[in-house]
């Protein structure tokens, strides 16, 4: 190999590791976790109208304030509104791709609470959930969180969406680590 070639090639070499290096903390923020709790996830975090996106789903948080729940109206309800995109080139539904449980949301003081009424988790199963949605396809839902007593008069922080990218053994084509959603409550984008 002449000495020319091998300048340009240890030139070539110094500018992909410049490259990297200037990359690199662009997309931290894209695939790292942020800091948190000893016992917090790790999961792609965002903030209310800001698109999240863990390679297979694309979700929204649209709105989350204290509302009436139309079928829980003698209880206090949280209500968090959301859309979820199908971001695959192929038909996909959340309960097929390692979605886990029912979406939570946390407060300050570090309690998390589920979805209490049957009607909240039937309708969160049939909008979300067990929804098959073409390639770019979207559901919207509002998902509704009856507040106990102690709770009544504050926000929540957070809403948390537990996914298992290797549910039942198999993948799913995530391309993040951990694809379990976090939105902040307390932020908009």
């Amino acid at each position: 190999m002449s000495g020319r070639s091998k300048t340009r090639i240890l030139l070539a070499g110094m500018a992909l590791v410049s490259l990297s290096f200037t990359l690199r903390p662009a997309l931290a923020g894209t695939t790292a976790s942020p800091a948190g709790g000893s016992n917090q996830r790790p999961s792609v975090e965002g903030c209310i109208g800001q698109t999240l996106f863990n390679g297979v789903w694309r979700l929204k948080v649209i709105e989350s304030a204290l509302k009436t729940n139309p079928d829980d109206s003698d209880y206090k309800n949280w209500a968090v509104t959301l859309e979820l995109r199908n971001a695959k080139n192929t038909q996909n539904s959340p309960g097929d791709s390692g979605f886990v449980e029912y979406p939570q949301i946390a407060f300050a003081d570090g309690t998390v609470l589920d979805m209490e009424t049957t009607e909240a988790k039937v309708q969160y199963q049939n909008a979300i959930f067990y929804k098959s949605l073409p390639p770019g396809g979207v559901a919207h839902t509002t998902l509704w969180y009856r507040l106990d007593p102690d709770h009544a008069a504050q926000t929540p922080t957070k809403l948390l969406i537990n996914i298992d990218p290797h549910q039942y053994g198999k993948t799913f084509g995530y391309t993040v680590h951990d694809p379990s959603f976090r939105v902040k409550l307390d932020c908009n984008s």
